[in-house]
């Protein structure tokens, strides 16, 4: 008998897409493909990892439209309103144009103050818009719960400057856009 690190992984493969499919077929399951994919995973430790090379159903959102927020924040002159904020808890900080909040996409809602390590912070929770926006967010709003839904939570230091508003956009971000 051949032992399981023996396998390449797309005979693994093979056997588990062989798995799957015997699941939902009108043949039982206990084929021979499936007994022998079950003893040899039972015989061995299947590394984690191993168990997670193979594709997952689970959609990433590439956000290309959150790319150049932070630039885009910077640029406008918008980081001013984030160090020093003027909308109350809940509100809409930035972008208030309708025309600038169909073409960026998103919005930052004001959350308030917050204290990390005797660091006082403004949080903002970016937020997709309803409507007309970019085809990447539409597709995460719709997946992940609607208009107020938080894509990200950005938290700009108290009298930061420009260029630290931007990390802190970037940074917030990243982990959404996947880039």
């Amino acid at each position: 008998m051949i032992a399981f690190h023996q396998l390449s992984i797309y005979t693994l493969r093979a056997l588990h897409v062989h798995r799957n499919v015997a699941r939902h077929c009108i043949w039982k399951p206990t084929t021979s493909l499936h007994i022998l994919f079950n003893r040899l995973r039972a015989q061995s430790n299947l590394h984690p990892k191993l168990e997670r090379s193979y594709p997952s159903n689970k959609k990433v959102y590439t956000m290309k439209a959150l790319k150049n927020l932070g630039d885009t924040v910077v640029k406008s002159g918008a980081w001013k309103k984030l160090v020093d904020p003027s909308a109350s808890r809940g509100k809409t900080e930035w972008p208030k144009s309708k025309a600038d909040l169909e073409k960026i996409g998103v919005r930052l809602d004001y959350d308030g103050p917050v204290v990390q390590n005797g660091v006082t912070y403004h949080k903002y929770q970016c937020q997709p818009n309803a409507g007309k926006v970019p085809s990447s967010i539409k597709d995460w709003r719709e997946a992940n719960g609607g208009t107020h839904a938080v894509m990200a939570s950005i938290y700009v230091k108290k009298d930061s400057t420009k260029e630290e508003v931007q990390l802190a956009i970037d940074q917030a971000v990243k982990a959404v856009s996947g880039a």
